[in-house]
């Protein structure tokens, strides 16, 4: 992908500040893997301006950073030369930074227009700009919308389904990273080892400050908790998200697998009265189908039977009592 000097220069300063769309942030992402020298010159960038300003996204006032940019410009006479670009280079970067970052600072902060937060069981909602957000259990969001984007601010995890609004892009901020969409599904959520994101429909670009990442569907991006790094897994499980969109993805699973996963759904109770009937394994997808359905299904393909009370469901062997 071929760019003026001036078109990198000013995608980077964009990015760096946060005031890129999805789309140029893509586009530069496209450009980084194109060569390592185009993955340097953007390391070296970031570098330098976090020298300056201290981090990525957090604005300090411009005219520090242009004597400390001076200083260190005096001090080193060390030149890093990528495709054809020097130091002076990110002197330009700098510059559009610091146009981009009076702007910034000029535009008042507007307030959040809904505010969300489950308890102890899962929240459904739809956004103003019709999109779809299922909370899972302790869990919180912010979301505003202005002429230019929408934002969210999402503590714990969520399910979401973004809906295309040309011009207006859709940003998840958690605490390790941002999320940039245009219109897709997907699930956000914190394992043992990382935040992650499994896409099953659209793409995400996932930022850090330092780095980014693009995820397709039926691909799962890691934030490492370990090192800081983003990681892409070409797999995703369904089932993790099943508590919003109601589908399993079950393959040779057992049956206390499957009462695992059905428990966390739906918020019932499963006990395997035989322990001999944990082992037993049965293949099966489900859309949408309702627990009872489910329940006969699993029924007839493992010859058992369910007893409910409450919020408990006690599942026998078919020649048990």
């Amino acid at each position: 992908m071929e760019f003026s000097e001036e078109e990198i220069y000013e995608l980077i300063a964009k990015f760096l500040t946060g005031e890129s769309s999805p789309e140029e942030a893509m586009r530069l992402e496209d450009w980084k893997a194109a060569s390592n020298k185009h993955y340097e010159f953007y390391i070296h960038s970031v570098q330098l301006w976090e020298q300056i300003v201290g981090s990525v996204h957090l604005p300090k006032p411009t005219d520090e950073a242009w004597r400390k940019l001076r200083k260190k410009n005096q001090e080193s006479n060390k030149k890093i030369v990528v495709i054809k670009i020097t130091v002076a280079a990110a002197v330009t970067v700098l510059f559009f930074i610091g146009m981009l970052l009076l702007k910034s600072s000029d535009r008042q902060q507007s307030q959040y227009a809904i505010n969300l937060e489950a308890q102890n069981s899962y929240l459904r909602k739809t956004l103003p700009d019709s999109s779809r957000v299922v909370l899972d259990k302790h869990s919180r969001l912010t979301y505003d919308a202005d002429g230019d984007s929408r934002k969210v601010i999402l503590k714990g995890q969520s399910w979401f389904d973004v809906q295309t609004m040309n011009g207006k892009p859709f940003e998840i901020e958690t605490e390790y990273m941002k999320i940039k969409v245009l219109g897709t599904t997907f699930h956000v959520a914190v394992e043992k080892d990382g935040q992650s994101v499994a896409v099953t429909s659209g793409k995400v670009l996932l930022i850090t400050h330092h780095d980014t990442l693009l995820v397709s569907a039926n691909q799962k991006g890691y934030y490492l908790f370990s090192s800081g790094k983003l990681a892409l897994h070409q797999k995703i499980n369904i089932n993790e998200m099943a508590y919003a969109t109601h589908a399993f993805n079950f393959e040779d699973a057992t049956l206390e697998n499957i009462s695992t996963e059905l428990s966390k759904t739906y918020n019932k109770k499963f006990v395997i009265a035989d322990k001999s009937l944990s082992s037993r394994r049965m293949t099966a997808e489900f859309r949408d189908e309702s627990l009872e359905d489910i329940k006969t299904i699993i029924a007839n393909t493992l010859h058992v039977y369910f007893k409910q009370t409450n919020d408990t469901i006690i599942i026998y062997g078919k020649n048990s009592d």
